[in-house]
C-alpha cells in the first residue's frame, strides 16, 4: 500500500474543507441577490401600482373639479340674473310708491278743498 504523508492528507482535506466554504458563500451570496432582486422587483410592482392609482385618482379629481367649476360658473351667472330682476323690481316697486305718494296727496289736496259740512 502507498503511504500518504500526513501533511498531504491534511493539505487534500484541508483543500476540500475551502472549496466547500468558498461554495457555499458562493451559493448564499447568489441566494441572497436573488431574494434582494425578487424583493426589489415587488416594491417596484407595488410602486407602480401606487402611482397608477394615484393618477388615476388625480384624473378622476381634475374631471370631478372642472364640473365643479362649471357648476359654479353657472350660479353665477344665475346669481347675477337675479340681482339684475332684483334691481329691476326694486326700481318698479319705488316707482310705483312715488305715484302712491304723489295720489295721496292729490287726495289730500282734494280732501282739503272741498267744503264740509
Amino acid at each position: 500500500m502507498i503511504e500518504i504523508p500526513s501533511w498531504v492528507l491534511g493539505l487534500v482535506v484541508s483543500l476540500i474543507a475551502l472549496l466547500f466554504t468558498a461554495s457555499g458563500f458562493f451559493v448564499a451570496r447568489i441566494k441572497a441577490a436573488s431574494e434582494k432582486a425578487h424583493s426589489e422587483g415587488s416594491l417596484m410592482t407595488e410602486v407602480k401600482y401606487i402611482s397608477k392609482t394615484l393618477d388615476s385618482m388625480n384624473s378622476s379629481f381634475t374631471k370631478q373639479f372642472a364640473e365643479i367649476e362649471c357648476r359654479v360658473r353657472q350660479h353665477e351667472a344665475d346669481n347675477m340674473r337675479l340681482v339684475e330682476s332684483i334691481t329691476i323690481a326694486t326700481a318698479s316697486v319705488k316707482q310705483a310708491h312715488h305715484r302712491l305718494d304723489e295720489h295721496a296727496q292729490r287726495i289730500a289736496v282734494l280732501e282739503q278743498r272741498e267744503p264740509k259740512g
